[in-house]
Parts: structure tokens; sequence; C-alpha cells
């Protein structure tokens, strides 16, 4: 089983970046930064006519800046300023929402009451089945696979005490002395904002999500080498996954794994960009070499262009749509039973 979520999502990314430089928060060098990147993307007003495209969009805008550093490599400091700007501007930016009275099951579907929690917050709890029997091994059956670069999960899995694994290829910082939690894997196929790769060795280094501030992140050397100091890793949602492939490469293996053995993928809120080709054969193939797949679910308000990657399907395999966003989904006990009903009469929370 696997669930491939999406966080909450800014709609127009280079206009909350926008207000944020307005705003006179940021110190003289990160509004350089940004500023840097607001010009650039006035400047292609033509591009964007031509190419149909629309640069308010993040993806779309990194996929030009993209495609720009290959073609010059000078403008590749305007690469590095993007990054920070969808860094800082998640950092001020996303924040999990106000808790709210949500749904749970325990011994059935009918057997339903309520709790206060942030929808995100639950989410990990649900998926991480704190409602059946604790597991012995203390690993988590299903996994959450995101697009996401931002930190709201980590901290609902933080304020939950449940271990955080991100399948780096190496043990964490972040993976030690949890030895008692369970152990929930979280794969993000594009980065994460607290993340850190070396330019020399391409170690990756995470850093507390608390702790965490990408201001800071490029005078910090790497702990592994000491030769560079790190840079941020995350990756576009484009085409192109960049320079430090190798670093993502063990986090994309364990994921595909996933997605070739689930049995139910359920995908909420993500759009899955167009612009990320990268993606669709990613999908397409574990959809292909899947032979336990039974049910997969989108959910999503929206009518989302990547469900023709689920046009043709073995009958066995039922597909199923929810026009809901991730917070409703969430909230009305619907992901739980996605999930599979919690066993056992009244099972207590763990």
């Amino acid at each position: 089983m696997s669930v491939h979520a999406g966080a909450p999502v800014m709609a127009n990314f280079v206009e909350e970046a926008r207000e944020i430089l307005d705003s006179g928060s940021l110190n003289a060098t990160d509004s350089e930064r940004f500023r840097a990147v607001i010009d650039y993307r006035n400047r292609h007003d033509l591009a964007e006519q031509k190419a149909g495209l629309d640069f308010t969009n993040i993806e779309h805008l990194f996929g030009l800046v993209d495609v720009n550093t290959r073609l010059e490599p000078d403008t590749a400091t305007l690469r590095e300023h993007l990054i920070f700007l969808i860094l800082k501007t998640l950092e001020c930016k996303i924040r999990s929402p106000e808790p709210q009275e949500v749904v749970i099951s325990a011994g059935g579907r009918f057997h339903q009451g309520y709790r206060k929690n942030t929808p995100v917050r639950h989410f990990v709890d649900l998926v991480a089945r704190r409602w059946e029997p604790k597991p012995n091994d203390r690993r988590a059956k299903d996994v959450i696979i995101s697009l996401n670069y931002d930190l709201v999960v980590e901290d609902a899995m933080e304020d939950n005490e449940i271990q955080l694994v991100y399948s780096l290829g190496h043990e964490t910082e972040a993976e030690k002395g949890h030895a008692g939690l369970l152990n929930l894997r979280l794969l993000k196929l594009h980065g994460s904002a607290n993340w850190g790769v070396c330019s020399k060795c391409d170690r990756v280094a995470v850093f507390p999500p608390r702790e965490n501030d990408v201001s800071k992140l490029a005078s910090r050397k790497c702990e592994s080498c000491g030769k560079a100091n790190l840079q941020p890793l995350i990756v576009p949602p484009t085409w192109n996954k960049g320079q430090h492939n190798e670093s993502l490469e063990h986090v994309w293996r364990v994921a595909f794994k996933e997605l070739v053995t689930a049995r139910r993928l359920v995908l909420i809120g993500t759009s899955l960009p167009e612009t990320d080709r990268f993606l669709y054969y990613y999908f397409a193939l574990a959809l292909q070499r899947n032979v336990e797949l039974d049910r997969i679910l989108i959910v999503n308000p929206i009518n989302v262009s990547y469900g023709r990657l689920f046009e043709v399907l073995p009958k066995r395999v039922e597909l199923r749509r929810v026009s809901m966003t991730f917070e409703e989904y969430v909230a009305t006990g619907n992901l739980q039973h996605a999930l599979g009903s919690a066993t056992g009469e009244a099972a207590p929370v763990w």
C-alpha cells in the first residue's frame, strides 16, 4: 500500500513571493535574490505568450530557468536564486491549519468517534494505523510518497512521536536515537526544504525540520568531506531533474518498489504537472509492472490531467475519483476507510 499525497499548495507562488518581498521582512541579501527572480520573470512576458505558459506557475518558471541555465551556464546563479525563493517562500507561508473536529473509526466502519486535530497530524496518524494493534516490528505498512518540498508532514510526525525515515540510502541524524518509535517512510521524490547536498561528494545532510533556515544553509560545510558548502537539495517538477540525480536515486528506487508492490494507491491533492514527463514515465512503468494493484483512488477537487495514466486498467483494478480537498477527505474519515478499516473492537490509540 502506498499513499501519494499532496500537502498544502499555493495557487500563485510567484505572487506569494512578491508579497514577502514587498513586506520588508527580508534582509538586504535575501531581498536582492527575490528581486532577481521576479525581474527575470517579468522580462519574459513574450516567451510566456509564445509558448503558451504561465510564469506565475512555479513549475513553468522553474522549467524556463532550467533550460536557460543549460543554454547559458552563466545564468546558474539565477537558478540558485530561484531555489532560494521557493524554499524561503515555503518557510514563510506554509503553516499547518488550525485543529478541527475529525472523524476516526475503531472496530469497524460504523463505530465512529471524533477528535480535535489538524488535518495533517490526523493524516499522519491514519497512515501510521494508530487505531490498529500496535505493530511488533515498528515499521508502518503504508508509505507516504510526496512531490512537495515543504516540511508540514515532518512537523506532524514529530508532534505525533512517529519516527521519520527518508530512505536516502544512509541513516540521517533525524533518524537516530528513536528506536522505540514507529518508523514511517516519507519518500520525497523532488527533495526537501531541509536537505542539503555537498557539491563535491554528493553526500546528503538532513536538518531537523524546526531548526531549518534556508538563509543559513549555504554557509554550512559538508560534515562528510569538509571540502565544500552545502546546497539545497530540491529538483524541479520538470523534465530535467538537475545535477543531483545520484543523491535522490535511492529514494526514487525505494518509492518505485512501493508503487510496483502496492495493493492500493491513493493520490491526494497532487497535480502531477504536465511539465514533469519524468514522473509520467515513472508512474506508467510502475503501473505496468504492478500485478498486485486492486484499487486506485484519486482525491482532488479539480479534474486532474494525469487521469489518462489510468484510462486502460485490468478489470481487477477499481478506479475511483473523489472531488474533495486534502483537508476535507482526511477529516471526514474517508482516508481511513480507503486504507482499510481498523481491526479489533474499539482499538486504543497507541
